[in-house]
């Protein structure tokens, strides 16, 4: 694959690491944390192209991007589950990600349709709850860009492969860079 391949990539990390930041200065750190995921996995993707080390990552990059992108999600919707008032101790939650993951494992289909639900369930975690028309619609678009535009790219015979690659990054870039964005809550002041 041509170095240019690593161009997208680098725009992941560097969404990944303004957003992570934000999210972790606001004591998101498990969302942070999911970021972080997304980034390392990228990060790699960068060194493999950038580096003309295709052969010698690859391996490293699919597990990354796989069950890292699989668990980054789920951490996000850890991260999103106390707004819905529901407490997740934090043996359940570690027992879930270890568990799905176990599963997609063995069954690689599990991973694609835990990460499509958990896409799902985000978006009606913020979006429901809010009544900020531009917060649910910020949510949606983000969200949804990545599940809705993202796979179907991949698949798309019309569109060369490098086309479907930088589109598909610079979208998954633009929903990690908004996601502080739509994680954001106002401050109420102590009554």
């Amino acid at each position: 694959m041509p170095t240019h391949y690593a161009i997208s990539e680098i725009l992941i990390v560097f969404a990944a690491i303004l957003s992570g930041w934000q999210l972790f200065a606001r004591g998101e750190r498990l969302a942070a944390a999911a970021i972080g995921l997304f980034a390392i996995s990228a990060l790699i993707g960068a060194i493999r192209y950038g580096a003309m080390l295709h052969e010698v990552l690859a391996d490293s990059h699919r597990l990354t991007s796989e069950i890292g992108g699989l668990v980054g999600i789920l951490l996000l919707l850890l991260a999103l589950i106390p707004r819905t008032g529901l407490a997740v101790p934090t043996w359940a939650g570690a027992l879930l990600v270890v568990g799905v993951v176990g599963l997609a494992a063995l069954i690689p289909t599990i991973g694609v349709l835990v990460t499509f639900a958990a896409f799902v369930v985000g978006v009606a975690i913020l979006v429901v709850p809010k009544n900020m028309l531009a917060r649910r619609l910020t949510t949606i678009l983000t969200f949804g860009s990545v599940v809705l535009v993202g796979t179907p790219l991949l698949a798309a015979t019309g569109l060369n492969e490098a086309a479907r690659w930088h589109i598909y990054h610079v979208v998954a870039a633009l929903w990690i860079a908004l996601l502080p964005f739509c994680l954001w809550q106002p401050r109420h002041p102590a009554a």
